[in-house]
C-alpha cells in the first residue's frame, strides 16, 4: 500500500507539474462545454490511501497489543493450570497416603476380631464342657449322696463290728 502510495504521488506529481498537451488548444472550446479543468481528485485519492495506510498501522497495532495480552493471559492460564495440577497431585498422593493408612488399620482390626473370635469360641466350648460336667454332677448327685450314704453306713457297721471283736 505505501508502494502504491509513493508511485501515484509521482505520477500526480509529475501531472500537476507538467500539463498535458491538450488538443483542444489550438481551438476554443464549444459554447456549450465548459472548460477542462485539471483532476483535482489526485489529493483526495491520496488523502484517502494516508488514510488507509494509518487505518492499517493502528489496526496492525491493536492486533500486536491484543496478541500480546492473549499471549500474557495463556501464560497466566498455563501457570495457574499447573499450580492446580500440581496442588491435586499432592492431594492425590494424601489421599492415597491416608488410604494405605486406614487399609493397614482395617487389616489389624480384622485380626484382632479374628482373635477375639477365636477367643469367644474357645470360650463357649469350655463353657459347654463346663456346662456339661455340671450337668452330669447334677444329675448323679442324688445317685452319689446315696451311694456316699449307704458307705459311711457300711463302714460304720464294719466299725461297730469290729469294736465288738475286741
Amino acid at each position: 500500500l505505501q508502494k502504491a502510495y509513493d508511485a501515484l504521488k509521482l505520477k500526480f506529481a509529475a501531472l500537476v507539474q507538467q500539463p498535458p498537451p491538450s488538443p483542444f488548444a489550438s481551438k476554443p472550446p464549444p459554447p456549450d462545454l465548459k472548460a477542462v479543468e485539471k483532476n483535482r481528485e489526485a489529493p483526495g485519492v491520496l488523502l484517502m490511501i494516508e488514510h488507509i495506510i494509518e487505518n492499517t498501522r493502528d489496526m496492525q497495532q491493536e492486533a500486536t497489543d491484543g496478541e500480546a495480552e492473549a499471549q500474557d493471559a495463556y501464560t497466566q492460564y498455563v501457570h495457574e493450570t499447573t499450580r492446580s495440577v500440581e496442588a491435586k497431585e499432592a492431594a492425590i498422593l494424601d489421599r492415597t497416603q491416608e488410604r494405605a493408612e486406614a487399609q493397614k488399620d482395617l487389616e489389624e482390626a480384622r485380626m484382632e476380631l479374628d482373635g477375639t473370635i477365636t477367643e469367644i469360641d474357645a470360650l463357649a466350648k469350655s463353657e459347654g464342657d463346663l456346662h456339661a460336667s455340671c450337668d452330669y454332677l447334677l444329675k448323679n448327685f442324688d445317685v452319689r449322696q446315696e451311694a456316699r450314704v449307704q458307705e459311711v453306713e457300711a463302714l460304720r457297721q464294719a466299725k461297730a463290728f469290729l469294736a465288738g471283736m475286741e
